[in-house]
């Protein structure tokens, strides 16, 4: 099979009249790319010396210094939405996947919520990062 091949196999789902329907064309290539970015999304929390870092690929990310934590617990995050939003309670929602995650309550009044699959393993690492700076 050569790449020419390829190439006119490819476009034949677009083509009408030996002609490439530019409209189908670019639709597809809108729905695989909402395909690609919807699969690519990630939440990552890093814990270091630092602070800690939440990552959410490719939106937004965001560090904090451990002096500006002010507490830390476990809470539940009732909605099924995912995504990054706001909430009265919890502030800003860091939620990709489960119900329950770590509540993180800044020195300055701002709170973050960072849902987890294991949110007990997490609340234990920053506490134990916590503990550590402080004595």
């Amino acid at each position: 099979m050569s790449f020419w091949m390829f190439y006119e196999g490819f476009f034949v789902p677009f083509m009408k009249d030996g002609k490439i329907e530019f409209e189908a064309l670019v639709f597809s290539i809108l729905i695989f790319g909402a395909f690609l970015l919807l699969w690519s999304i990630r939440l990552t929390i890093t814990i270091e010396d630092k602070g800690i870092n939440i990552h959410y690929f490719p939106f937004n990310r965001e560090s904090h210094s451990w002096d500006e934590i002010e507490n830390v617990e476990i809470a539940e995050y009732p909605y099924a939405n995912k995504g990054v939003r706001w909430s009265e309670d919890l502030g800003i929602v860091y939620s990709l996947q489960g119900h329950k995650g770590v509540h993180i309550r800044f020195k300055n009044g701002e709170k973050c919520y960072v849902s987890s699959l294991n949110p007990n393993i997490l609340l234990n690492e920053i506490e134990k990062k916590m503990a550590q700076l402080k004595g």
